[in-house]
């Protein structure tokens, strides 16, 4: 009797040991869990905040620079082209937005490839506009274009209105680009008239 006592003495002594195991590793896991719950709830929050921010901004791309650079088109050009900003998403694993231009004429998105669907110079008008918003985003009062020949492919045939060139009209846009934004410009042409 007394061995059964000792045999069941030590199964009792290996069952606690074993729980009190269980229970430690339990409490263990318990917290890492809990660790990594804090992690994901900071990582949930941090991927609310950059949403938000991205909205933000493009909702800015939307309402400012879209209006300004199709204004700018409109001014230099008769057929009517404006730019929508596009926002998208790219990566399965790092989803990370995206932000695309796409430039319309008469209301219908041109190809993907624009050098080869548009003619006249109308990307190099595009191309100032944008320079200039993205110049506005930089601190200080001292902002500064340098633009090497960017007006190269504007047409110089002169209109039939008697209003003179799309390239006249491109300098007068870009004059008045850096009185509204206060920006210093610097334009290189090999174009005698203005």
């Amino acid at each position: 009797m007394f061995e059964e006592y000792n045999s069941l003495h030590t199964k009792k002594s290996y069952l606690m040991n074993k729980y009190k195991f269980i229970c430690e590793e339990n409490r263990k896991n318990r917290e890492l869990l809990d660790e990594k719950k804090k992690e994901l709830d900071i990582m949930n929050k941090s991927s609310i905040v950059t949403q938000a921010a991205i909205k933000d901004t493009f909702s800015f791309l939307q309402q400012n620079i879209t209006t300004i650079a199709s204004h700018a088109l409109a001014t230099i050009f008769d057929t009517p082209y404006e730019i929508e900003f596009v926002m998208g998403s790219r990566g399965k694993q790092t989803k990370s937005s995206t932000v695309k231009i796409q430039l319309k004429k008469d209301g219908v998105v041109l190809s993907k490839n624009l050098l080869q669907s548009v003619e006249g110079g109308q990307l190099a008008v595009l191309s100032v506009v944008l320079r200039t918003a993205f110049l506005m985003l930089k601190e200080g009062d001292r902002r500064i274009l340098l633009l090497d020949e960017v007006l190269a492919p504007v047409s110089r045939v002169q209109d039939d209105d008697g209003e003179g060139s799309n390239l006249k009209r491109a300098t007068q846009m870009i004059e008045q680009l850096a009185d509204l934004f206060n920006v210093q410009v610097l334009l290189v042409s090999h174009v005698v008239d203005k």
